[in-house]
């Protein structure tokens, strides 16, 4: 059995610029593969306490690497199967390291 038989993408926005007539130019939107990954629904509509204090009911927990880089809350992202299916999108909520893995809540 494969321990993260899924991919963790990324949403990033390029910074919007202004073009020769001073308009403003949207950013471009681009997904980023951040890591490998095991995705949990939350079936027993568990919640966890965010970093404002607020309790969040989550749909999904993401498991990843310990050497995986942060994921900021607010991040949009998506966890794809290694065919290119996408299984889940959302948002980040919180993201935790722990000594054998990280989590992001969403």
């Amino acid at each position: 059995m494969v321990k993260y038989p899924f991919e963790l993408w990324l949403l990033e926005v390029s910074e919007s610029e202004k073009d020769e007539l001073g308009f403003e130019k949207q950013g471009i939107e681009t997904w980023l593969k951040h890591s490998v990954c095991y995705e949990q629904v939350n079936g027993s509509s568990g919640a966890i306490r965010l970093e404002n204090g607020e309790a969040f009911v989550y749909s999904s927990k993401i498991f990843l690497p310990a050497n995986t880089g942060k994921v900021n809350a607010g991040t949009k992202i998506q966890v794809r199967t290694n065919d290119g299916e996408i299984r889940f999108t959302g948002e980040c909520a919180r993201f935790s390291t722990d000594v054998k893995h990280c989590r992001i809540w969403a």
